[in-house]
């Protein structure tokens, strides 16, 4: 079975989908794009006059337009003639795309019905093969995501990006049975908190305890404040240790215009309630300045400082952060969710541990 017939049979599972609530998420940007398919159209307004572009174009950022060498409009809307999966940087979309320009930025854009958009979020973020109820509460918190985000950016070309900065999304490549069946389970489920959507921050594993908004993101929110987790320990993130050269450090935060001078020394001074790193010193020859923990980790890389549960030590010429959990901390632990599943937790109890004070609520 090919894999385009394979996701109209999974996507039919759905049943009927309402159509008026769609994410508009934002597959890939650049000064240029490249889309392929088999035999590509494109239009510059939806049902006009589509011309044809082959198997693959590139498209260009000429001022606030975009160009296909054909046609330059504000929208060119690019579509299969064949009706099959449109490649866009390695995401595999069906339907049409929206490219849409802002300065001399493109925006490829898949606009996909909500619940079809949930369903290949819950794919892409957790294992298919987790407990139904972690992937139902998975489900609920990137729906309620989502609508927030939509609400705050009616006047930008996306709602949603579709990596680990916003919602990963795959497309359909991470579309199968058990992630349609989480979305279909809890269609229209959200979580709101004294009557309004519910900001439904989400991170990969902890060891014990999560953490407030207000030590990672600087923002009171009553229901993001540090709650007990268990079945982080399972995780691969467990436990980890990263290693980066002192010189290297320096060149990055000199880079960024952190620090002026060659980089002597890091340590900790300060440190959240939960014992995550909160601020550093960084030491150089003309003095010291502080940062905090989110800054650093943003500047070293999310995949090279995994989490701000760890401690800095000194060997040598290099910098060795040991620590625990990946991600910022707040929120849901999808590990945790695994964990509270296999001792028999529904995805209500998952969440109302996770977002204490927030309610259920069905989208109308």
């Amino acid at each position: 079975m090919s894999s385009f017939i394979a996701w109209l049979a999974l996507a039919a599972a759905f049943g009927s989908v309402a159509r008026a609530r769609s994410v508009r998420v934002a597959v890939a940007s650049g000064p240029s794009l490249t889309i392929r398919g088999a035999h590509l159209v494109a239009r510059t307004t939806p049902g006009g006059p589509p011309v044809a572009v082959g198997r693959q174009v590139r498209l260009r950022s000429v001022g606030p337009l975009v160009s296909d060498g054909r046609q330059l409009a504000p929208v060119l809307l690019i579509s299969d003639a064949a009706g099959a999966r449109i490649d866009v940087n390695g995401v595999g979309l069906l339907g049409e795309v929206e490219v849409a320009a802002t300065d001399r930025t493109l925006y490829a854009v898949d606009r996909v019905d909500l619940e079809t958009y949930v369903a290949s979020v819950v794919g892409s973020e957790m294992p298919p093969s987790w407990p139904m109820q972690a992937l139902e509460a998975q489900a609920i918190a990137a729906r309620t995501y989502a609508l927030v985000r939509a609400r705050t950016t009616r006047n930008q070309p996306f709602d949603v990006g579709a990596g680990v900065l916003s919602q990963v999304y795959r497309g359909a490549a991470s579309l199968d049975r058990r992630s349609i069946a989480a979305a279909r389970a809890t269609r229209g489920e959200v979580l709101t908190f004294r009557g309004s959507l519910a900001q439904t921050y989400y991170f990969s594993s902890c060891t014990g305890r999560t953490e407030s908004a207000r030590a990672a993101f600087g923002v009171s929110i009553p229901y993001l404040v540090p709650t007990s987790c268990r079945g982080g320990g399972r995780a691969p993130t467990a436990h980890w240790t990263k290693r980066i050269a002192l010189a290297e450090l320096s060149r990055q935060l000199r880079s960024a215009q952190v620090i002026g001078d060659r980089l002597r020394e890091i340590s900790v001074v300060a440190r959240t309630r939960t014992g995550r790193i909160a601020r550093v010193k960084l030491v150089t020859r003309d003095g010291a300045r502080n940062v905090s923990g989110a800054e650093l980790r943003r500047l070293i890389g999310y995949q090279a400082l995994p989490s701000l549960d760890a401690r800095i030590v000194r060997r040598g010429r290099d910098l060795v952060f040991e620590g625990s959990g990946s991600g910022h901390a707040v929120g849901l632990c999808q590990w945790c969710a695994r964990g509270r599943a296999l001792a028999g937790e529904s995805a209500a109890q998952i969440l109302a541990q996770a977002y204490p004070g927030t309610r259920l609520t069905e989208l109308r």
